[in-house]
């Protein structure tokens, strides 16, 4: 009896302070005590009350694949016969920092690739936004991999984001690794982790990591699984899963790391508009992920295009001009190599329509007029893309 008692209190302390950290946010709170002391940006200048559709948009930014696919998957079922396109990429297609001039709105507000399913509409060209903060060419590979794997998730077109800074990142997110539960996707990722490529270090951790799930130190034994303890545990586990705040728990995540981000920003002065070279393994690994990609579209006979991020006129991202020669180098070799079409939009939004980041210029996020400029231009691009085949 005394068992299930101290189960259940392990349980239900777990619960309530899950639920405290959930709704409280403490993490929030001292990141706007640092924002107030270092002079940042006003926090509604930041917009939050964005469009969310799941059926057009990853509203959980790779934190639930399965989810966010699965109904992509029941929308395009009933979009029969039309040409889909899937937008990938990192914040920029989800953020809207206000320029100078802009006020906040009460509607939802669309940001770029919105904008672009409004263009396309009269088409009848459904498009499908995929996009993460920090994403890294090794994660747009695994999840281009995954669509291409799903006959019911296959574009007709791909318009990936290149963006300098992105070619610093590297990994893949353990959020994505739920992709592996499906067994022709997890072959997939041991073979790329298997194939010598520059980034299959990457596919190589991640497939450890979700193989170890059942064999890691730790793990109940089946005395244990049987036990009043673990049973109410899972069956709990179930029924939370099915509740919207809990499925949001990795905002609390976000949190922390923003809280942690500004203290970096202010206290170290590292922000990413600080200009830096970008070389030696990390390059060889964004690079061959991004060749990947070309080669996996090439193969399933998806159309693959590309466009050059807007970057704030601002700041530079570039520590020297090679880091900018190599950059728009590999973009133009990659690009012959595989007949891709490239949409040069780096220097497309003036500076006017860029807002702040902190207490410094944003390098990366647009106001709501740059958005709607990148969005004539994208949907432009994909109808020139579109009209060649």
């Amino acid at each position: 009896m005394k068992a299930p008692l101290i189960a259940t209190g392990v349980l239900v302390s777990t619960l309530l302070l899950t639920s405290a950290l959930l709704w409280i946010d403490p993490f929030g709170g001292i990141s706007s005590i640092l924002d107030a002391a270092f002079g940042a940006a006003p926090k509604w200048t930041q917009v939050t009350n964005l469009v969310r559709d799941p059926r057009t948009q990853d509203i959980y930014h790779s934190e639930h694949p399965l989810t966010s696919f699965q109904r992509a998957a029941e929308y395009w079922r009933t979009q029969p016969g039309k040409r889909r396109v899937v937008l990938i990429g990192n914040s920029q297609m989800f953020s809207l920092s206000l320029a100078s001039g802009e006020l906040p709105q009460a509607a939802p507000e669309p940001t770029y690739p919105d904008l672009v399913m409004a263009l396309l509409q009269p088409e009848s060209v459904p498009t499908y936004r995929l996009a993460a903060p920090g994403l890294s060419y090794s994660e747009a590979l695994c999840e281009i991999d995954y669509l291409l794997s799903r006959p019911d998730l296959r574009p007709s077109l791909i318009v990936l984001q290149m963006n300098y800074q992105a070619f610093w990142n590297s990994g893949i997110r353990e959020s994505l690794l739920e992709l592996l539960d499906e067994p022709e996707f997890h072959q997939q990722a041991r073979k790329l982790a298997r194939s010598g490529k520059p980034y299959a270090d990457d596919f190589a951790s991640a497939v450890t990591n979700y193989e170890e799930r059942e064999t890691r130190p730790g793990s109940p034994s089946p005395m244990q699984q049987a036990g009043f303890g673990f049973g109410l545990e899972n069956l709990t586990r179930r029924q939370l899963s099915a509740v919207e705040v809990y499925r949001r728990r990795h905002q609390a995540k976000d949190s922390f790391e923003e809280m942690i981000y500004r203290a970096r920003t202010y206290f170290l002065r590292i922000k990413p508009s600080n200009a830096r070279s970008i070389s030696g393994p990390q390059l060889s690994r964004s690079q061959a992920a991004v060749e990947e990609i070309a080669e996996s579209c090439r193969a399933a006979g998806v159309r693959l295009a590309i466009f050059k991020a807007p970057v704030n006129p601002s700041v530079s991202l570039y520590r020297s001009p090679e880091d900018k020669s190599r950059y728009d180098g590999f973009v133009r070799t990659i690009a012959e190599r595989y007949r891709l079409p490239v949409a040069d939009l780096e220097s497309s939004v003036t500076g006017r329509f860029w807002g702040r980041q902190l207490n410094g210029p944003d390098p990366l996020h647009m106001g709501r007029a740059g958005h709607a400029v990148v969005a004539r231009k994208v949907a432009a691009f994909i109808r020139d893309v579109l009209g060649e085949y």
